[in-house]
């Protein structure tokens, strides 16, 4: 009984202190941004082996989607599809098959792989989607 009261007063805390503490203007002001619109690049089927410095038979099969905010993007990406899936299989080639075991690792090498398609290409790449990954 008293653990019942001791957590009901401990919520109640924690509710006032929220509220009072809230600035209601920034929950406002986050509710209102939009979220931008993505344009797609047709996926790229990638076959390649894993850690080409390491004699391991890894390999990675991936379907991989990239995006843009730019609407320019959908046209530039026919442009340079062939110089794109040779930065993703160059980019498999350098990672090992830890890098892929865990979501989070996976996270940052969309974050890495966004970074070397805009470096080498020059193109507004919003995001990089592994939509479907198979590891051995």
């Amino acid at each position: 009984m008293l653990t019942i009261l001791l957590s009901s007063i401990l919520a109640g805390a924690v509710v006032a202190v929220l509220y009072f503490t809230l600035d209601i203007d920034t929950v406002v002001e986050a509710s209102q941004v939009e979220k931008k619109e993505e344009f797609f690049a047709e996926p790229f089927e990638i076959m390649a082996n894993l850690n080409l410095k390491e004699t391991t038979r890894d390999f990675v099969k991936a379907s991989v989607v990239i995006s843009s905010t730019n609407e320019e993007f959908i046209e530039e990406s026919k442009k340079y599809h062939y110089q794109m899936n040779d930065i993703i299989v160059s980019f498999i080639n350098s990672k090992t098959l830890e890098d892929f075991r865990n979501f989070e690792n996976r996270e940052k090498l969309s974050e890495e792989l966004v970074e070397k398609i805009e470096e080498k290409l020059n193109l507004d790449v919003e995001n990089v989607y592994f939509t479907n990954l198979m590891l051995q």
